[in-house]
């Protein structure tokens, strides 16, 4: 090589931008590394996959279920305080000693919110609709019509 010439350089990939080379290393094989070996056998790696998909589906079936048991348990206790169970969420106070949804707890954080946040809780008492009173009603128009 003269002076004049450049050095050799890698080969590069094409890359998106042209004006930034990207090199390419060759892998270099290791002494010991074919393809024909194998250090489980196998069956014992299929084993291994299969019960991992288990696992993998009893942990999905769980995760759902506990979704689930925390959707019903905000439902019931917010029943009659708040329109929207969902407006409550879901926080880890909420939760009892045993790992279980806590009633009580979830009771009063609905009634908190209710306080706090008027608009989202439920009507309650006399809200001014419907017959009051026993009492006959005077002169109605569907009266008049029928005689």
């Amino acid at each position: 090589m003269t002076s004049l010439q450049a050095p050799e350089r890698p080969a590069e990939a094409p890359t998106e931008n042209p004006a930034i080379p990207v090199r390419v290393e060759e892998e270099k094989p290791v002494e010991g590394d074919s393809p024909k070996e194998e250090s489980f056998s196998r069956e014992y790696v299929e084993t291994l996959r299969a019960e991992n998909k288990e696992a993998r589906l009893k942990a999905q079936r769980a995760d759902f279920l506990a979704t689930h048991v925390r959707t019903l348990a905000t439902r019931e206790a917010c029943r009659g305080i708040i329109n929207d169970p969902e407006s409550l969420g879901w926080r880890g106070e909420f939760e009892g000693e045993d790992g279980l949804p806590d009633h009580d707890k979830l009771r009063a954080a609905a009634e908190e919110l209710a306080t706090a946040k008027p608009w989202l809780a439920r009507p309650r008492g006399d809200v001014g609709q419907g017959q009051h009173s026993d009492a006959p009603a005077g002169l109605s128009l569907s009266e008049l019509l029928r005689s």
